[in-house]
């Protein structure tokens, strides 16, 4: 079966390039106040990703160095307005505009979540 999911914001950027579309996910994170994320983007060959480094965070948002899966779960979510996924991986087939990852980062590369 393919997924055939298309985030609610996905129709007003289809036409934007990834930078535009982090500059957004950017101001959709500035909700969680008490957090301080660092967006990158990175492009290759047939495809591209976003990136979310959790870099500061409430204490109650982190369980044993990794992220809380309710607070991962809010992250996503503002990631997968943008997207949308048309693939079918029984068969190996990916499409999507771009990949996610959301990384917990409070010293420097300690835990890595992969979406």
């Amino acid at each position: 079966m393919y997924n055939n999911i298309i985030g609610s914001k996905y129709e007003s950027v289809k036409d934007l390039d990834i930078k535009e579309i982090a500059k957004l996910i950017r101001q959709d994170l500035k909700k969680f106040k008490d957090c301080k994320f660092k967006v990158n983007i990175q492009r290759f060959a047939n495809g591209q990703s976003l990136w979310i480094k959790v870099i500061k965070c409430d204490l109650m948002k982190i369980l044993n160095d990794r992220l809380n899966p309710i607070f991962e779960k809010e992250i996503e979510d503002i990631i997968n307005q943008y997207n949308f996924d048309k693939s079918h991986p029984q068969s190996d087939y990916f499409h999507v505009n771009f990949y996610s990852h959301i990384m917990l980062d409070l010293k420097e590369g300690k835990a890595w979540l992969n979406i």
